[in-house]
């Protein structure tokens, strides 16, 4: 059977470079989503001094 595909439209060759950005982006907003929160309890006083 005869390969129809041009080599410049097979993405093998670039899975695991974008795979790789995958990764970084998902380390990244890991990193955001834990350095974002706050202890429990300050967010506690903080909630109950509005009231």
């Amino acid at each position: 059977m005869e390969v129809k595909k041009s080599p410049k439209a097979d993405l093998e060759g670039k899975k695991s470079t974008w795979m790789l950005i995958g990764y970084v982006l998902i380390l990244a907003a890991v990193f955001v989503a834990f350095e974002w929160t706050e202890p429990i309890l300050v967010s506690l006083n903080r909630f109950l001094r509005r009231k």
